[in-house]
């Protein structure tokens, strides 16, 4: 029911309620005063009956307030809760958002709706914006030591002719060639080179796998909502650890979920969650597996350099992604 709607009606009643109470006090006191009073001198507004329909009258008010005033007081709560949520979105403080539940449907049920995707949005922007600074500094590692190896070779070269420069032409050459090397190498660490496979310095650490899907989950929750595919995830509570490394495993599963947005055109994706095994599956339109696209040698490409067995079933009723670990 419309909040314009709901509010016209306890007007209304407000406005029947107020007299008709009074009505029905006024005769349930006096029948009661007349069948059980044996004066017939004393008059009903002279007896003690007549303080007592007083006092039910403003017993009966303050009811009546206290009702209708409920029904104002639970606007008021849900609209300071719906105000209260906002300021946390504007804060700069990082606690953890919570969505707002709601079962009406009115213009606050609307309102607290686009709230929640709103915090979708921006558990979505948070989580892209952290997953991005975390591939910058696994870069930025990877920059350094790369970087540390030329310059350890360079030191070692520089020790051998500090005392004698003539006999030494051809390490002044090598180390020419190590300063442009350098040079080289920090132009090729552009953002490009986060949208390719690279199997350098992976470092593999013990990843708590069914945490990374929640948090990708949570990630990709808004744009799925948008184009109306709901997010079906199955013993997503288990807590299980591989031997992998988190960054690209974030991407693998990142390339597994964009594919499925862009190309299944299912309403539905099932996330099976199990110690050794991932399996994601549409109910989309399936595609030839042999075509394969840019998403899925990516995926092919990331499941090599960490070890993990990819497995891709499709045809007309869905896709099947399995994403397979072997213990080590």
């Amino acid at each position: 029911m419309k909040l314009k709607k709901k509010y016209q009606l306890l007007l209304l009643s407000v406005i029947f309620s107020v007299p008709l109470s009074v009505v029905v006090i006024n005769v349930i006191v006096t029948v009661i005063y007349n069948h059980f009073s044996n004066d017939t001198e004393t008059r009903f507004f002279e007896s003690k009956a007549y303080p007592v329909m007083l006092g039910l009258f403003i017993v009966s008010f303050f009811t009546l307030a206290i009702l209708f005033s409920k029904s104002i007081n639970s606007l008021i709560k849900r609209i300071n809760e719906l105000n209260q949520t906002i300021m946390e979105l504007a804060s700069d403080d990082k606690k953890r958002l919570l969505k707002i539940p709601y079962s009406k449907n009115d213009e606050l049920g609307d309102l607290t709706k686009a709230v929640n995707l709103l915090i979708d949005r921006t558990i979505s922007k948070e989580i892209e914006i952290k997953q991005q600074e975390q591939m910058k500094q696994e870069l930025l590692t990877q920059l350094r030591h790369d970087i540390n190896t030329p310059l350890t070779a360079m030191r070692l070269q520089l020790y051998t002719i500090e005392n004698d420069f003539s006999q030494h032409q051809d390490i002044f050459n090598s180390l020419n060639e190590q300063i442009n090397y350098i040079s080289k190498l920090s132009d090729e660490y552009d953002f490009e080179r986060i949208s390719r496979v690279d199997n350098s310095y992976v470092i593999m650490e013990k990843v708590d796998v069914s945490r990374l899907i929640n948090t990708i989950i949570s990630k990709w929750n808004f744009l799925y909502k948008v184009n109306q595919i709901s997010i079906v995830s199955n013993d997503s509570s288990t807590e299980f650890h591989w031997r992998s490394n988190e960054i690209w495993l974030h991407r693998l599963f990142d390339n597994i979920f964009q594919n499925i947005l862009r190309h299944a055109a299912c309403d539905t994706l099932e996330i099976t969650l199990q110690k050794s095994s991932i399996i994601f599956k549409d109910n989309g339109i399936g595609f030839n597996v042999e075509e394969k696209g840019t998403g899925l040698r990516i995926i092919e490409d990331i499941c090599r350099v960490l070890e993990l067995q990819s497995t891709i079933q499709s045809n007309k009723k869905g896709t099947q992604v399995t994403i397979s670990y072997a213990q080590h």
